[in-house]
């Protein structure tokens, strides 16, 4: 028993180091004669990669992409690759130009301080592999964390024989969540990354349902695994409506490179109402939109409690065009509640 809680603790401290973002660990991007460098972008960082043979013959190339900027990131990784074998006589391997072959994180998008995986699957018998996984590509989207909106119930052992990650995912929140897939890194007793795991996708959670799920490690790998890190999901963004009841709906847009919980419709006073922390540690700014219903349609907003700190309806703060009521608002440091009254027709503020 003593032995299994030493074990315990030990793997615990592992999984700590794994998910902190204290030490990432930059890969040396591959500098070929015939094939462009990549630059390195100081906000994206890789992590040790692996690689593994597995039940098929295939190579396995593994690793993570850690985000420690303070913007989302749409990332897709890249491997240099010539082909084996000549397609004509006389043509040497050498002389082969240089392939490279694209792929997505196992996270659509990454957020800051948060970090996806990602795995390679190549032919050893038709491609040589040169150097490591890269830096392909990267886009900076504001698009906002809702991933609070679903809570995630797993051991980060290993459910053996089989060395599966397990768990159920509940959605807390008011509205839909589509394509939800989590994800995870595999770890051996050493701490090594092993594999890259990915659950199948649930096409949709609804508002206090609970779903189970399962990822699987390769067969090759399965007995070897211990523990799981940094589990994350990936799922389609929010479609954006929240229902006001007998079959209506709020239609709305909220754009801000932040943190968003407990996002919902207060039906008695009419009001969405949300939690929000900027990404950026000095705070910075959030875009929201929602139908006009009227000429007349106005809305309030509070921060905390209290009446946003600027004059409604001020040109810099809420304009209304006939269609669109947009709120140009300012988030300050740390986290904040905020509630936006009079949002569909129900009454006039």
């Amino acid at each position: 028993m003593a032995k299994f809680v030493l074990l315990m603790t030990l793997t615990s401290i592992m999984m700590l180091l794994y998910c902190s973002y204290l030490l990432p660990e930059k890969i040396a991007f591959s500098m070929l004669s015939n094939h462009p460098a990549v630059s390195p972008v100081k906000n994206l960082t890789f992590t040790k990669q692996g690689s593994f043979i597995d039940s098929h013959g295939m190579l396995n190339i593994v690793g993570v992409v850690d985000n420690i900027g303070t913007t989302p990131a749409q990332v897709r990784v890249g491997l240099n690759v010539t082909q084996k074998y000549a397609s004509e006589p006389g043509i040497k391997s050498s002389n082969h130009s240089m392939l490279t072959i694209t792929q997505s994180l196992y996270g659509r998008v990454i957020y800051p301080l948060g970090g996806a995986p990602f795995k390679f699957v190549i032919d050893p018998t038709r491609y040589d592999v040169h150097g490591v996984a890269f830096l392909a590509s990267q886009s900076w989207q504001p698009i906002p964390n809702y991933d609070s909106m679903l809570r995630l119930n797993y051991s980060n052992m290993a459910s053996h024989p089989d060395g599966l990650l397990t768990g159920t995912a509940k959605n807390i929140g008011q509205f839909d969540l589509r394509d939800v897939s989590v994800y995870a890194s595999a770890h051996d007793n050493t701490g090594k990354q092993i594999d890259s795991v990915k659950s199948n996708p649930i096409s949709i959670i609804r508002p206090g349902e609970e779903v189970k799920f399962t990822a699987t490690p390769d067969p090759a790998e399965k007995s070897k695994v211990l523990f799981y890190s940094c589990a994350g999901v990936d799922l389609n963004e929010p479609i954006n409506t929240l229902s006001v009841g007998n079959g209506k709906f709020i239609a709305y847009d909220l754009q801000a490179i932040a943190k968003v919980s407990d996002f919902k419709y207060d039906n008695s006073t009419d009001s969405i109402k949300f939690g929000i922390e900027h990404y950026n540690p000095t705070g910075g700014p959030a875009t929201f939109r929602l139908a006009q219903l009227s000429d007349h349609h106005t809305v309030f907003v509070t921060m905390d409690g209290k009446p946003y700190p600027s004059v409604y309806d001020s040109k810099t703060t809420i304009t209304r065009d006939g269609k669109t009521i947009r709120l140009n608002l300012f988030i300050p440091k740390g986290e904040h509640e905020f509630v936006i009254r009079g949002v569909s027709d129900k009454g006039k503020i």
